[in-house]
C-alpha cells in the first residue's frame, strides 16, 4: 500500500484497429457453419442463413425490415423474389467480409441486388465494372448498359454509356447485333443530334436493315423512323435508290415523304426543324496547330489551331494549344492527334531569349475537342519525325540544343501509361524526316535534313516488334527538299513525292525503287519554292499550306494549294500565315466546327 506523496493513475488507450475485422471474420465463420443464425433468406428454393444484426447494420433495406412492424420483423425466414440466389449470396458475403469477387458476366445481377439492399459501395463497384464493359464490338451490350444505368439512376454511367455509343456509332451501326435493338432504343439513337455518323445515308441504310430483319413486327415503324433522318445532309441520288426499295414502295406514306423531300433544295431542308445536318456528322479535316509567325523580322511560335474541312474547302477554328509551339511533329493515333517537340523561346535575363528544343508533347482529343499536355519526352527534339504504329507514338530524330545538333535517337510514347521510353536509334542522324507506317508494324524513314541546306537521301526501316533498324537502298533521285510519302492503298507501295521532281515508288517486298515516268510534279502555281510548309498526302492528293520562301525566310505564306490528277488548284483562304507547322488528318463532328471561322 502506497503511503505519502502524490499518486497518479496512469491510463492507457487500447487501440486494436483490426478488432472489428476479426469480429466480422468470426461472424462470417459462424454464418458458414450456421451457428447463432437467426434469419434465413429464401431465394428460388435455396436457403441462405445469416444474422439479423449484420444484415441490418450493412443494409438500410434490412434495417427497415427488421426494425419495423412488417411481418418479416417477427419471422425467422424472409422470401426474396426477382433476384438470383447467386447474386444474393455474393452480396451477403460482401456484408460480412467487405470484399467480393465480381464476375463481369454477373455484374447486372449483383447491381440489381445491391440496389435493392441499398448498399451504395457495392452498387458503385458494379457501375465501374459495367463502364469497363462498354465495347463498340457489342452494340446490344452498350445500349443495355445505358438502359440499366437509367433504370438504377446511375447518372454518371448513363451519360458515359450514351457518350460511348454516340462516339462509336459509325462502328456500332455496321454490326449485326444492332439489329436486335428495340424500337425504343432506335428512336432514342436516331433522334440524337450528337450521334457521330460518317454519313446520314448510313442512318437510312440502318433503318432498312433493322426493319428487314423482322419485317412482320417492324414495318409499322418505317415512316416514323424515316422521319428522323437529317435530309439536309442526304444525297438526292441515294434517296432515289431508297425510294425504289421494296419496303418503301410498299408504304404510300413513306413514298410521299421522300417525294416531298426530293422536291426541295438542300437550303430549304436545312431550314426545316429536325432536318438540319446532325451535330455529330463526321467530317474529314486537316488539323494544323501552332507554327511560327514573323513580325519585324522576329520569328515567334503561336498557339492557334485550325482545321481545313476537306469536303467543303473551309477553314474552321479549333481550341488553342496549351502553349505556343512550332517546329513540331504530329501524328494521329486512336482518334487523337499528338503534337510532339518543337522550338520555343526561353527568357534569359531581362532582354535576351534563348531558342530551346522542347520536350513537350500535347494531345488533341477528337472526342472531346480539347488539348491536354501529356508526359514530357526524355530528350528535347525540334522537327522530329513522328509516326503512330501499333498503338504507340514514335518521336524520331530531330534537333536538340536549340536546333543546333541533329540526333538519331528514338523514343516511344504509350498513351495507356502516359510514358515515353527510348527504343533503338536510327543509323543516321536527321531531322524533318518523312515517315510512313506499313502493316501497323514497320516505320519507314525517308530523307530528312542533315543540315539546314543539305537534304539526306538515306532510307531506313524500323521493325517495332524486333526493335531493330535496317538501312535500305537510297532514293533514286537527289531530293532538293524533304519529300513527303505515303503507303498508297491502291498498290501497297511507298510513294514519295517532291514538288518539281519525279515521283518515286519503293516496293517493300523487293526493296527496289522505280521512278514514275510521267514527268515531274509541277511547281506551285505562284512559282514559289517553299520550305517548312504544312503538307499532307493521301492517294496521290497533296495539300500544301504556308511555309516560308526558300530565298527569303522572312516571307511566310498565308495560302496553299491542292494537287490532284496532275493539276494544282488554290485552297480557300482563311488559314493562318505560318511556317514550321504540320497537318494531321482527323474526323471531327460538325458541332466542333460550327461558328468557329478564323483564329481562335
Amino acid at each position: 500500500m502506497a503511503t505519502g506523496g502524490n499518486t497518479e493513475t496512469v491510463r492507457r488507450s487500447l487501440d486494436h484497429s483490426f478488432h472489428a475485422n476479426t469480429v466480422l471474420c468470426a461472424l462470417n465463420e459462424q454464418r458458414i457453419q450456421e451457428k447463432f443464425c437467426d434469419v434465413v433468406l429464401e431465394v428460388e428454393g435455396r436457403k441462405i442463413p445469416a444474422h439479423r444484426n449484420v444484415l441490418a447494420a450493412c443494409s438500410p433495406y434490412f434495417d427497415a425490415m427488421f426494425g419495423g412492424n412488417l411481418a418479416e420483423s417477427r419471422s425467422s425466414q424472409v422470401t426474396l423474389t426477382e433476384v438470383s440466389p447467386e447474386a444474393v449470396s455474393k452480396v451477403i458475403e460482401y456484408m460480412y467480409k467487405g470484399q467480393v469477387q465480381v464476375d463481369p458476366k454477373h455484374a447486372e445481377e449483383l447491381l440489381h441486388v445491391s440496389d435493392l439492399f441499398l448498399i451504395t459501395e457495392l452498387k458503385l463497384e458494379c457501375q465501374d465494372i459495367l463502364q469497363n464493359m462498354l465495347d463498340s464490338n457489342d452494340a446490344v451490350q452498350c445500349l443495355r448498359i445505358r438502359n440499366l444505368a437509367k433504370i438504377y439512376n446511375m447518372t454518371t454511367l448513363e451519360e458515359k454509356a450514351m457518350t460511348f455509343v454516340r462516339q462509336n456509332f459509325s462502328e456500332i451501326a455496321k454490326r449485326e447485333d444492332i439489329l436486335q435493338t428495340s424500337i425504343e432504343d432506335m428512336r432514342t439513337l436516331l433522334s440524337d443530334d450528337h450521334l457521330q455518323v460518317e454519313s446520314e445515308e448510313s442512318i437510312l441504310e440502318l433503318i432498312l436493315r433493322w426493319i428487314q430483319s423482322d419485317k412482320t413486327n417492324r414495318e409499322q415503324y418505317l415512316t416514323e423512323l424515316v422521319k428522323l433522318v437529317r435530309y439536309g445532309d442526304v444525297n438526292k441520288d441515294f434517296l432515289s435508290k431508297v425510294r425504289m426499295e421494296d419496303l418503301v414502295r410498299e408504304s404510300e406514306e413513306c413514298q410521299l415523304l421522300i417525294d416531298d423531300i426530293m422536291s426541295k433544295f438542300r437550303t430549304e431542308l436545312e431550314a426545316i426543324p429536325g432536318m438540319k445536318t446532325r451535330g455529330g456528322r463526321l467530317k474529314e479535316v486537316l488539323m494544323m496547330a501552332g507554327g511560327y509567325l514573323t513580325s519585324a523580322a522576329v520569328r515567334f511560335p503561336i498557339q492557334y489551331s485550325q482545321a481545313y474541312v476537306i469536303e467543303e474547302g473551309k477553314w474552321m477554328g479549333l481550341p488553342r494549344l496549351p502553349s505556343a509551339q512550332g517546329a513540331y511533329g504530329i501524328a494521329a493515333c486512336h482518334r487523337q492527334a499528338y503534337s510532339v517537340g518543337g522550338l520555343f523561346a526561353r527568357p534569359v535575363g531581362s532582354r535576351t531569349t534563348a531558342i530551346v528544343s522542347s520536350v513537350k508533347a500535347y494531345r488533341y482529343d477528337s472526342l472531346s475537342n480539347t488539348w491536354t499536355q501529356v508526359a514530357d519526352m526524355n530528350a528535347p527534339r525540334a522537327y522530329p519525325g513522328v509516326a503512330a504504329c501499333g498503338g504507340y507514338v514514335y518521336a524520331i530524330g530531330g534537333l536538340s540544343s536549340g536546333g543546333l545538333h541533329r540526333n538519331n535517337t528514338v523514343e516511344r510514347y504509350s498513351p495507356k501509361e502516359d510514358q515515353w521510353q527510348h527504343v533503338a536509334s536510327m543509323n543516321s542522324a536527321r531531322f524533318s524526316v518523312a515517315t510512313v507506317v506499313k502493316d501497323d508494324r514497320y516505320i519507314y524513314c525517308i530523307s530528312g535534313k542533315e543540315t539546314a541546306v543539305t537534304t539526306s537521301q538515306s532510307v531506313e526501316v524500323y521493325d517495332t516488334e524486333t526493335n531493330r533498324w535496317r538501312c535500305l537502298p537510297r532514293a533514286p533521285i537527289t531530293f532538293e527538299e524533304v519529300p513527303f510519302a505515303e503507303v498508297h492503298p491502291g498498290d501497297g507501295m511507298i510513294h514519295v513525292y517532291s514538288i518539281g521532281q519525279s515521283e518515286c515508288v519503293f516496293d517493300p517486298k523487293s526493296e527496289l525503287w522505280t521512278v514514275v515516268s510521267d514527268g515531274p510534279i509541277p511547281h506551285l502555281p505562284d512559282s514559289s519554292v517553299r520550305r517548312k510548309a504544312a503538307v499532307h498526302v493521301e492517294k496521290g492528293v497533296i495539300h500544301v499550306w504556308g511555309g516560308h520562301d526558300r530565298n527569303n525566310s522572312n516571307t511566310i505564306y498565308s495560302n496553299g494549294f491542292v494537287y490532284r490528277d496532275g493539276t494544282w488548284t488554290a485552297m480557300n483562304a482563311g488559314g493562318i500565315a505560318t511556317m514550321s507547322a504540320a497537318f494531321c488528318k482527323l474526323k471531327l463532328p460538325v458541332e466542333f466546327l460550327r461558328g468557329l471561322h478564323g483564329k481562335q
